[in-house]
């Protein structure tokens, strides 16, 4: 097996979690980290004797000591940290968001492909097998055409002043129906949101998204809530479908419809729920991005993925 040297930028609240999650995968022999605060790095270095905490990261790329990097850093960082590991041959695993605008990812996009390198972005969701399982679900034609979908992100914290509530929480939503529907054009973008306690955010806020395919969708976000909710509705034209994240069996198959001839002949004959294996999605990625190294295009969240998903973050 190939031994990989990866470098990690940002050992904060995500990107310890890949930390933990780097250091158990055999495919990798050197991990460097680089992280700007010295209380992160003293803890963690306790933790992983193993891992080499540097103070600066240029002299690590410009060596060539790695061939993977993985940037979990501010938004604002994204674009320059992954143009230079690109410049230096480095493949690159980008965290949500992974740029700010549409030219930034053209121009990281171009630099990829000219060098035949990895740039993905971090959204975990694709790599959830009961995300997985929606989608499997969805394509045998089980639920019949889909109508509209609603995704529910809501929480009680943590309220960024780095980051807007869109830019920290969309992303994952927009994510899982780029995936599921295949990236999809979009033909519609609507926006309204309410501040309550932030300067420069809102602090509940619902995107509607109308697709090239006719799918509507709808996401509500909030981190001014009073419980935790992550839950999807698919709503087709023969049955009906809840994922609830927060449950052990995550999804729910209803056998319900309601006949468009016959507006009062509403069938409802209960559910099931379809067995889904646990695995975590995070391992599931950063594997996937491990073997894409080989071959860039198999890569599931790379430009096609990502442009629409930057391009409704864009839209005000």
């Amino acid at each position: 097996m190939k031994k990989n040297n990866i470098i990690l930028f940002g050992a904060g609240y995500w990107g310890s979690k890949h930390l933990r999650v780097l250091s158990t995968l055999n495919s990798v022999e050197n991990i460097y980290v680089y992280d700007p605060s010295p209380d992160i790095t003293s803890k963690l270095k306790s933790e992983y004797p193993e891992v080499n905490f540097v103070k600066e990261y240029n002299s690590i790329i410009d060596s060539k000591k790695v061939n993977g990097a993985i940037i979990a850093t501010p938004p604002p960082t994204h674009f320059d940290l992954a143009c230079k590991c690109l410049n230096n041959d480095i493949n690159v695993l980008v965290e949500k968001p992974i740029v700010q605008n549409i030219s930034e990812l053209d121009e990281l996009n171009k630099i990829a492909l000219d060098k035949g390198l990895v740039l993905m972005s971090g959204h975990t969701f694709i790599f959830n097998n009961g995300i997985i399982k929606i989608k499997e679900i969805i394509d045998s034609g089980e639920l019949g055409d889909v109508a509209y979908v609603i995704s529910d992100r809501l929480n009680f914290g943590i309220v960024r002043e780095d980051v807007s509530l869109e830019d920290n929480l969309a992303p994952h939503d927009l994510s899982i129906m780029q995936y599921l529907f295949d990236n999809q054009e979009i033909e519609k973008i609507e926006k309204n949101g309410i501040s309550f306690i932030s300067k420069n955010s809102y602090d509940y806020q619902t995107i509607k998204i109308h697709y090239s395919n006719d799918i509507r969708c709808i996401i509500n976000l909030s981190w001014y809530f009073p419980e935790k909710v992550r839950k999807i509705y698919v709503i087709g034209s023969k049955k009906m479908l809840v994922f609830d994240d927060s449950l052990q069996k995550k999804i729910k198959v209803y056998s319900n419809s309601i006949n468009s001839m016959d507006l009062s002949n509403i069938i409802q004959k209960g559910y099931y729920e379809p067995e889904i294996s646990m695995e975590e999605p995070l391992l599931n990625e950063q594997k996937h991005f491990i073997n894409c190294f080989d071959n860039p295009s198999k890569c599931k969240t790379g430009y096609d993925h990502n442009y629409n998903i930057i391009k409704v973050l864009e839209y005000k």
